[in-house]
């Protein structure tokens, strides 16, 4: 009689870990693997590429933790070497100046790199967000 309880216990136990096992197969067949790579950085530098004339002066400040911004420099290189877009400037041109900011698990690196960045005296003229990157056109004021 135990001995029978135990088998049954161990069956019913072994076929739901089979359903179960069948289900998460199954799922992760069906849910497509998305590999991004620089998706995000891309659809970054298209955006403000679109909103900047080829023959247009802008400025660009970029923030990535741990304050490495190869990857936008090159992207941006790249859409000048197509004449897309002029070279970036780290100067205010005509009182403003777009700024890439991406999320930093550090946030009093980032506070600090945002102190000494944005304009004391400035607005948010336009701003998007691309997943945990935020783009912004700031207005500095000469007050």
């Amino acid at each position: 009689e135990i001995v029978k309880r135990k088998n049954i216990s161990l069956i019913f136990t072994l076929v739901v870990v089979v359903i179960m096992s069948l289900s998460l197969i199954k799922n992760s067949i069906q849910t497509p693997i998305v590999i991004e790579w620089l998706k995000v950085q891309e659809d970054v530098v298209a955006y403000i590429e679109s909103q900047v004339t080829n023959d247009q002066e802008y400025c660009l400040r970029i923030y990535t933790p741990p304050v490495i911004t190869h990857t936008y420099n090159y992207l941006f290189f790249y859409e000048k070497l197509q004449n897309k877009i002029k070279e970036k400037s780290a100067d205010f041109v005509n009182n403003e100046c777009w700024y890439i900011i991406e999320r930093d698990d550090y946030a009093e690196r980032r506070q600090v790199w945002l102190d000494a960045n944005l304009p004391k005296n400035g607005t948010i003229k336009q701003e998007k967000e691309f997943r945990d990157v935020q783009v912004q056109l700031w207005h500095a004021t000469n007050d």
